[in-house]
Parts: C-alpha cells; structure tokens; sequence
C-alpha cells in the first residue's frame, strides 16, 4: 500500500514540510496455525516471482534514469518453520546472477528475467514441501551493508553459524558501513511474502501459501497473472533514504554550512520482525563524520541512513517538544554520559538512541529594523510526525523516503531565550546585531577600524572565539595602561593571549592603511588605552589579523601543551568583536550582541587526513579576492619560467623574485564614505597579473618594505597542488570549490575555460578549467584572464614556526608494484568501496571520488584480431594476420550505460589484491592516475605503449608493410554536469577523456576538425583502461 505523508512545523524560526512515503503499511501477521517444519523426503521446484518495492522514488545523478536501485544477484535462504527458531535447520541454500549484469561466482542458474524490468523476473530452485520461512537477499556485496560479518556464506568454512533460523536472525545481522552514499547504484534488498517474518507454507504443486499482513491466506502461483504484491515476494530496501531542502524565508538569506547525524544504528535487522524491541534497543549507536554542503547542490543533500525505529514513551504536544533539552539546576543543557556520547545532549522527550541530524548555517537578515547575522545550528529529530498523527514517532524505517523542506524564517526565538530566559528547542545561535562586519579568509588581513570616544567612554564588550577558548568581558578603558575588565574573572593575560592574532596601529589617513611593523602594532587593549589616553575625539587604525595558524597554544599558560593541526584546520570562523551590549542565554549556547565591529575569518581548509601525523600537508584560502574584486586577469610575465608539477612555493619563489608590487596601504578592507561599512580595497597590486596575486595575501612581516623569501607563507600551487584541490574538494566547504557556482547554467566559452584557475607550472599545464575540475592546458586556455587559489604548507601533524618550508608531501601514494593507488584523504573526499561498475554520474556527484585504495591494470584493454590481406595479382600472398586491438566504445556509452566494456577485462597478471571486479575509472580517478603513474615521457607507465593504441590494421602488399590506425584517447565514467556544455549536437557525449599523446584531460565535444590538442577526436570514440577498489 502506498502512502504520501506531509507535514508543516515550526521550531526555532524555521519552518519544516515533512513528506515521508513508503511501499508498505506492515502489521504483524497472525500465523498460519502450529507449523511442522518440513519433509526433507518430499522436494519440489518452486518458481518465485520478485520484484523491488516502491518505497524509494528513483534519484540516481544520471540522465539515464532509471530505479532507485540496480539488482546484480539473489541469495536465498530456507529455514524450516517448527515454532522454534533456535533449532529451525536451514534447508536450503542458492545464489542467482542476474542475467542482464554477468554472472557471479558461485551463482546457479535458473533466473528467468524480465524483458523489461532487470529488477524483476523469476528464480527457480528445490525446496522441501512443508512450513518453511524463504528470504531473498538483493545485493549482498553492496557498498552499505556488510551482510554477513565475520561469516562465510554457506559452503564455507563457517557454514555452521548459519545453520539455524536463529543464527541467520542474529549471526547474519547486516552491519552498516558508514556509506551515506549510493556509488554503485545497488541497494542491500531483502524480500519475503508479504508479510514480516517470511513463514509460508511450500504446497506438493510447488505453489506458497502464508497469511499476509491482512490477516488473510494467500496463495503465490507462479502460473498466475496477478501482478500484484501477493503474489511475488517484494525485495524491500533497508535503507531509509532522506532528502532535506533549506531555504531562507522572505527577507532573509540562510547559507547552509554543513550537516552531521547523531545514534545513527550500526547493525541492521535483517527482517523487520525478527528482533524485539528490547534486542533493538541494544544495537550500538554512532555518529557521521561531518559533511559540508556542496557547491553544486548547496541547499539539499539526499542520504541513505539504517533503519533506526524508535517511539516515545509519554505524550508529545507539539513539534518545539520533541526537541527539548534536560537542563540542570543552573538551566545549563545535560550531555549523555555513554562512552562516545559525551557531546550529546540529553533530550526530554526524544526516545535515547533516536536518530537526529544537525545542520550549520549563516543567517542573514534583519530585527527590529536592525541589519542581523549569526551563525546557527539547528536539531531535527527524524520520524513520521505532525499535526494530524501526532508527534510521537521518531523512526526511520526501511524503505521509507523521508524529505524535509526547511524553511529559516528568522531568529526570534534566540531572542526570547536570550531576554526572556524561554528556550528555543532545537537551536542555537550567537546573533550580531548592528555594527560593521567583515568576513575573512584564513590568510593575513588587514582591516580600517574608526575609534570614536563616545562609544568608548561608558567602555566597550570585547568578544573573541578561537578554536583554543573564548573571550567574553566589559573593558572601561583608561589612561596610559589603566584600563579595567569588569564583572568577569577574565585578566589583561587572559584577553591579550586569547586575541592574540589581532593588533592596531594608528593610521595617519582614512583610506589609508598603516604598514606593518612588529614594534609598531599593540594589542586590543593597548590600543583602546592608547585611543583613550588621547586628545582625538575620533582616529582611525589599521587592524591586523593574523593568518589562521597557531605555532603554539595561545595561552600563555598552556604554551608547553601540544596542539595539533586537526585543532584550527577546517574549523568554524574565529571571531573578533567589539560592541556595546553582549548577553547569553541561561544554557551559554546562544546570545545578542550589539556590535561596534565584528570580523569573522575563516580557517584553512585543507582535505588531507588531518589524524596522519607523518605526511606534510598544505591548505587553502576560501575565495579568491582578487578575482572577486576586479574580474579574471591575465597570469603576466614571471621573472622565471617553471615547470615543478608538485611544489608551488618553490614556482612562486622563482616567479616573483622579490618583487615590490603589493600597494600596503590599499591591501585590505577600507571604511565607506560614511564609516557604516567596509569595502575591499581594489588597487592592491601595481601591477595586476596573477603570478603577483597571491603577495597579497602574506604580511611583510619584518616591516622592512620588501617581501623575502622566508615571508611567504602562501603561495600559488602548482599543477598537481591544484588538481588535489578537486580531488579533495568535497571535504572542504563549498566556498572554497574551484568553480564557485553551479555548472548548470553555464554556457561554454567561445575558446578555453570558462573559469580559468592558473597554477604557477608552465607548458601545457599553467591553466585548471575551474567549471570542469580536472581539465588543463597552457596559457591559452585563459585567453581572458584567469583567477588564483593562493595554498600553504602546514607542516605534519604538530604545527610550528617553520611548517611553511615544509614541502608538501603527496596526497597519494603509488605502488608500482602491484599498481594500486592509495589516497591519505580525510574521509568526505574518499567514497565507499564497490565490487562492481559505478553508477552513471557527473563530475559533481559522490560517486566521482576515489576510493580509499585501487588498482590499475597493468595496460589498456586489448584483445585478439584478424584482419585478411588480399594479397597481390591472382591473390598471390594472400593470408591472415593477427595484431591486438583497443577495445573502444563509444562516450556516451561510456558514460551512461549500466555496465560498460570494462567488466570483460580479463587481466593480464596484475597482483590479485581485490576481489572487487574491472571496472571503467572516475573522473578523480583518472586524475590521480595521470599524476601518480606518469612517466618522463608524461604518458601512464605501461610499457611499449604503441602495442596498445591500435583500432584497426591493413597490410600494404607491395611494400609489405602493416599499416596501423591508432586511438590515444583512454574514456572514464564521468560525464560532464552541464548536458548543454558541449557544441555538439548529442548533448550526451560530453564524457570526460585523457589523451595520452598530448597528455592533457579534457572533456570531450565534437569540433569536426578531429583536433588532438583537444583529445576528443570526432566522435568520442576511446579505449579503457581499467580500474578496481581494493578493500
């Protein structure tokens, strides 16, 4: 029975619409009498119709369309059913391929398919006649359920501990493998009849009776014409997947950050009856990584998540209750005191263990006729809930579709708690209020601050966060040095070493920055002393903030304590206010400051796995602001030309060679005509070329007017720096992406890149097309102009004074070995292991990342070939002959087909390290190939590479010569995201491609001039190279 659910609620200033579907409304069943298990004497062959369910509409990333989930094979299970599951015996075992995907080890044959459904059809084995429960297992070896943990299927060593109906409903329990993410396009399925437990009774005619969830007997004939539930057994998935759509309220712009779930289950009931409450209460709970939002889809995300059913004990009244928090007798929030948990807060209402997600985001807008921005963090428990069926569910069930459309109205409820001490279940907030505000990247900054007594005289709230501890306190200034803090235990130490990374110097202009010199600049409090002691009623000062790295703990007192990088990499914004008027609610999570200044500065982003403390890292700014400011500019004249493809800095040393060019007093953020808001400052280069642009974000920190060597912290990346960029942008926040918009309104340059990211490599490699990730080519790839992503060395695990000289180590490793690839990426860039194909996709999907580890084979795809030679006069000398052709196929097909060529690779001696099969690379995949596993001659390291671009042979007679027609071009399975891209008139041949004779990857279009410094050719035609996941 199918059944749409929707709901409207509010919570916190946010509105949610809950629409939640699934195939199925199960109720127990109410038995078929005392069963007697079966006659092994007694067998017959039963055909069984199946077919998925409907619970999950299909959402797949490809243009093919298609259903939520693929079907590669069936387990089946038989237990005979005597009433007591602890010694109900299993009777029976299979394993079907389907047809339509190849076959699998093991598998057995009698898979009728369905001509035109491959996730339906009919499976035909023996069974004995008698009380029995059967359950079918669709995708067993999926990337989201490991099926049988630390078992063997039956034949196998282990066969015992599944030999009863007991040991299958708890031995065999699915384990979650904290995918989140469909990347092959199968989903775990179990199906039975139609009803919870799969008991049935197998009839000597070979047709199924069982009672279904009606309560009523049905028969299943495989003879019959009925279509419909009853009469097949419905593969259910066991995921839940859930969708979330935010938006900003009218007036008010909400830019989602990133998103985490709480007690999310790790183990899986393999029939949604065979566990009590009570054991399902007892299966471990656990938390995801954090996820940013990306770029292409920066206000939804759709999930995959275990089923986790849970209901409330007391009566819940409305939406604000079931997000309630236990408060002490101080009104401050309880935490969980589970191992693991101890960050979780405690909820009133919420059953323990309940699944939740957090989401992060900036709201902008106004109150009160007052301009307002605050960092928010939102709770929503799931379930199937609102005003017409109560509140009272907080489930998660399998093969249910959850879709939450949030909409962010506005912060009045963080108000009412901060004034009012009411809480505002399910949020959290600290709002600024009024003021000049600045948000800024993690690089150093400068920024004009007008001082005004009148503010200062009744004294001044200094407010600071750092990822070391937070500074709150009322400072009355005073003369030369008097100043006092006021109704806190905070000290002058405390306030200094926590605001450390903020100093002023006294300008001598508006509009014109101080320089900086280390003897010239005083801290916060220095400075507002310093203002106070003199006779200017008003002045205006240059403040400095650091780059966002910490050499050591801010605290004086902590200075011995070891930090790590994972303490400010990727962290949330550090922030630097000075206001009239700061308040907290009674639980210290949010607050209402009125703001004089507020200056927010992002942290680095960085995609490396932060917890490897051995491999040198590097990071990146957010946003580029020279580009924000004036546009794309051209990369100019270096002083040196330089073809490093892994070091930037060494590029960008050789490039600049100390160049003057950076205007100091105009390199920051400059006060409007009427002090109300801050604008950058344009003229920050005398001389606008790229190679230049990223001086503008170091300090020249000697004072001493020229930026040396040893002052560059951040320099320009080169080649292979920027493609880890995409390789790991995922993991970073969707401002930092390469192409800040989404690609799917782009229209196509006249020539090159439409968003050119230069590197500081020549040749063939100074320019990165931005829209397309992985793309290069020279100069001219950017007749236009380009843009730059000025990156840091960060040292290893423990940062220090010297951590930028520390080359950058590789983001990968390469075994030439056995030819794997290993990546040493933090976990969001990384995907989920696949034993098969991947699904169709495009650039910006999930499934385009690497996995951990993989394989390359050992040479492109060949095989055996004959062509005939009619010889000469009279056919004299005619013969046949043999050579090994490229298998090639078609971009489109490449792309878009559910499997491709690539699974009949045979191999060729490769180092059996996987059991995962051939498949065609992604496009990050094909990146990494070309930058780990390229040679000096800049072609991937497969020898006597001639033997494997040959598509077609002739043999000349006379000359007696063979005369060979060759593809250089390798395909992936990655498509491009914009279908309209392309000039060519298929709109789906725009597949990503490598050419391995110019060395460069681009997409493929049809130009009808087959042009080899594209690489595409003329009709997308390439061979494979083939890859598989290593576990």
């Amino acid at each position: 029975m199918n059944r749409l659910r929707n709901c409207i609620f509010w919570v916190a200033g946010i509105l949610v619409i809950l629409s939640a579907s699934s195939c199925t409304d199960d109720t127990f069943p109410t038995g078929q009498g005392t069963p007697d298990g079966v006659d092994m004497g007694r067998t017959v062959e039963v055909t069984i119709p199946f077919k998925t369910g409907k619970g999950i509409a299909a959402d797949i990333q490809t243009r093919a369309g298609g259903p939520d989930s693929q079907l590669s094979g069936i387990m089946v299970f038989i237990y005979e059913n005597t009433g007591k599951p602890e010694t109900d015996r299993r009777v029976g075992w299979y394993l079907f391929s389907n047809p339509a995907n190849g076959s699998l080890e093991n598998s057995t044959g009698g898979w009728i398919p369905d001509s035109d459904d491959p996730t339906c059809g009919k499976i035909k084995f023996h069974v004995p006649v008698g009380d029995c429960y059967i359950y079918l297992i669709g995708n067993a070896t999926g990337s989201f359920l490991e099926f049988f943990p630390g078992l063997s299927t039956p034949g196998g060593s282990e066969e015992d501990r599944l030999a009863t109906l007991e040991q299958f409903w708890t031995e065999g329990t699915p384990r979650w493998t904290g995918n989140m993410n469909t990347v092959d396009g199968y989903l775990p399925l179990v199906g039975t009849v139609n009803n919870e437990r799969g008991n049935c009774t197998v009839q000597s005619d070979g047709t199924i009776k069982y009672t279904g969830t009606d309560g009523e007997e049905h028969t299943l004939d495989p003879k019959s014409t009925d279509e419909s539930d009853d009469n097949s057994f419905i593969l259910k998935r066991l995921m839940s997947k859930v969708t979330v759509n935010i938006k900003g309220g009218e007036g008010v712009t909400f830019t989602p950050k990133d998103y985490r779930f709480r007690h999310v289950p790790t183990y899986v009931s393999p029939i949604n009856a065979a566990w009590t409450d009570e054991e399902k209460d007892r299966i471990p709970v656990t938390d995801t990584e954090t996820v940013p939002f990306s770029m292409q889809s920066s206000n939804s995300f759709t999930v995959y998540l275990p089923e986790n059913v849970r209901e409330a004990t007391g009566t819940i009244g409305s939406f604000a209750d079931r997000e309630e928090i236990i408060k002490d007798t101080d009104g401050k929030n309880t935490l969980e005191t589970d191992d693991g948990h101890e960050e979780h807060y405690q909820f009133r209402n919420a059953p323990k263990n309940s699944t939740y997600m957090e989401i992060t985001g900036r709201f902008e807008g106004t109150h009160d006729g007052k301009t307002v921005s605050a960092d928010c963090r939102y709770f929503i428990h799931f379930g199937d809930f609102g005003e017409s069926k109560g509140y009272g569910d907080f489930s998660l069930r399998r093969d249910y579709h959850y879709t939450y459309n949030i909409t962010v109205n506005g912060v009045e409820d963080i108000y009412v708690e901060v004034n009012d001490d009411k809480e505002a279940p399910g949020a959290e907030s600290i709002v600024f209020e009024g003021g000049v505000r600045q948000r800024l990247d993690a690089h150093y900054e400068q920024v004009e601050m007008k001082f005004d007594k009148s503010t200062l005289s009744n004294g001044i709230y200094i407010y600071a966060t750092t990822p070391y501890g937070n500074i709150d306190c009322f400072y009355r200034p005073g003369t030369n040095g008097t100043g006092t803090i006021e109704g806190s235990s905070y000290t002058r130490e405390n306030v200094t070493d926590y605001t450390s990374w903020i100093k002023f110097r006294k300008q001598g202009k508006k509009g014109s920055l101080a320089l900086y010199h280390p003897d010239e600049v005083k801290d916060v409090l220095a400075t507002l002393d310093d203002f106070y002691s003199g006779s200017e009623q008003t002045a205006y000062y240059t403040c400095f903030v650091d780059e966002f790295y910490y050499e050591k703990h801010p605290d004086r007192k902590q200075s011995n304590t070891m930090i790590h990088l994972s303490d400010f990499i990727n962290a949330d914004d550090r922030t630097f206010s000075l206001g009239s008027r700061l308040k907290y609610s009674a639980d210290g999570k949010s607050a209402v400051a009125s703001a004089v200044y507020v200056l927010q500065q992002r942290s680095i982003a960085c995609f490396y796995d932060l917890n490897d403390m051995k491999r040198n890292k590097y990071g990146v700014e957010i946003v580029d602001e020279i580009g924000q400011l004036v546009g794309p500019i051209t990369y100019g004249n270096p002083n040196s030309s330089t073809i490093e493809m892994k070091d930037g800095r060494t590029n960008t040393i050789n490039e600049i060679a100390n160049n003057g060019a950076v205007n100091w007093t105009k390199n920051g953020f400059l006060l409007s005509d009427n002090d109300n808001s801050l604008v950058a400052g344009k003229e920050r280069l005398s001389s606008e070329e790229a190679y230049l642009a990223c001086l503008t974000r170091n300090r020249d920190l000697d004072g001493n007017g020229t930026l040396e060597d040893d002052e560059i912290r951040w320099y320009n990346p080169a080649r292979d720096q920027v493609l880890g960029l995409w390789i790991g942008e995922p993991a970073m926040p969707a401002e930092a992406a390469l192409y800040p918009s989404s690609t799917e309104d782009l229209a196509r340059p006249a020539a090159g890149s439409a968003w050119p990211i230069f590197t500081s490599t020549g040749g063939n490699n100074r320019v990165i097309y931005g829209e397309q990730g992985s793309s290069f080519g020279d100069a001219g790839s950017a007749p236009n102009g380009g843009y730059v992503r000025a990156v840091r060395n960060l040292g290893a695990g423990v940062p220090d004074a010297e951590s930028y000289r520390q080359k950058a180590d590789a983001y990968y490793e390469y075994n030439s070995g056995n030819r794997t690839i290993e990546l040493f990426l933090t976990d969001n860039a990384l995907r989920a292991f696949s034993n098969r194909e991947l699904a169709p996709h495009n650039e910006r999907s999930v499934v385009n990342r690497p996995p951990k580890m993989f394989q390359v084979a050992a040479h492109p795809f060949i095989e055996e070939a004959t062509e005939h030679c009619n010889g000469g006069l009279f056919g004299i000398g005619a013969h046949d002959f043999s050579y090994s052709r490229l298998r090639t196929s078609p971009c489109l097909e490449a792309t878009t087909n559910t499997t491709t060529v690539a699974r009949n690779y045979p191999g060729d001696g490769e180092d059996n390290v996987t059991t995962a099969s051939w498949r065609l690379p992604n496009q990050r995949e094909l990146v990494l190939m070309v930058i780990a596993m390229s040679t000096e001659k800049g072609v991937l390291d497969y020898e006597n590479e001639d033997d494997y671009q040959h598509v077609s042979a002739t043999h000349k007679h006379v000359a007696n010569i063979y005369d060979y027609e060759s593809n250089y071009l390798l395909q992936c399975r990655t498509a491009f995201s914009n279908p309209d891209y392309p000039i060519d008139s298929n709109k789906d041949s725009n597949g990503y491609m490598y050419n391995t004779k110019t060395d460069q990857i681009q997409i493929f279009w049809d130009t009808g001039y087959g042009r080899e410094d594209y690489g595409q050719g003329t009709d997308g035609t390439a061979g494979y190279l083939c890859v598989r996941d290593v576990r």
